[in-house]
């Protein structure tokens, strides 16, 4: 039987996605100023407008200002790298249903390296013409 499918709205799954952020990267509040739903709800807005932190601030309207949202990202941060991968693993393997772990599975992973890397040419661009872009297949 096939699983009926769920409709949230747009402001469930951005609270429900906030939350889950908070409890992953287990944040708390910075003072008043930046509460730890804030800062989930401000990393997801980052994430979907491809944006920094600092861009997503400035793009709400009662957020606080960059400088202080940084702080207070800083502030959440584990001082060791491993720390905070075991968190997101952890996190990510919750949301996996538990028949996924009773056999071994394939996985194909398609990966493209590909790095877009200015090139300068001094002449051409003291000349003013326009500077090219070559790509680097790596």
């Amino acid at each position: 039987m096939r699983q009926a499918n769920s409709i949230i709205s747009r402001a469930q799954w951005q609270q429900d996605t906030a939350a889950s952020i908070v409890a992953t990267f287990q944040l708390t509040d910075f003072g008043r100023s930046v509460p730890a739903v804030l800062l989930g709800k401000l990393i997801v807005m980052a994430a979907c407008v491809d944006t920094s932190l600092l861009g997503a601030a400035h793009r709400t309207r009662r957020s606080p200002s960059g400088e202080t949202v940084r702080k207070a990202l800083l502030a959440n941060l584990p001082e060791r790298l491993p720390d905070m991968e075991r968190r997101i693993n952890g996190s990510l393997r919750r949301l996996l249903p538990k028949a996924f772990f009773k056999r071994p599975r394939r996985l194909t992973i398609d990966l493209h390296l590909r790095v877009l890397r200015a090139v300068v040419h001094l002449q051409a661009s003291e000349r003013g013409m326009a500077v090219g872009r070559e790509r680097n297949d790596g």
